[in-house]
């Protein structure tokens, strides 16, 4: 498990971002049922998030987010 941090202003570029680091392969086939886990500053963005991942992929399940670490 490690930390990938993505920062951006441009909220597009954080969806880009997310959904490249979804795509690379993983050796450990049930990584694909494990929760991620986001940081972000409010709840807006954390549903405008969900949202932009369902459009994008289909689907978004398997989420957390975190408003405060």
């Amino acid at each position: 498990m490690g930390i990938h941090v993505i920062q951006s202003q441009q909220i597009g570029v954080l969806v880009e971002g997310i959904l490249l680091r979804k795509q690379q392969p993983s050796s450990n086939p049930f990584a694909v049922l494990k929760t991620e886990h986001f940081v972000v500053p409010s709840p807006a963005l954390e549903t405008w998030l969900t949202q932009k991942l369902a459009e994008k992929q289909g689907i978004s399940a398997n989420t957390q987010f975190h408003q405060r670490i």
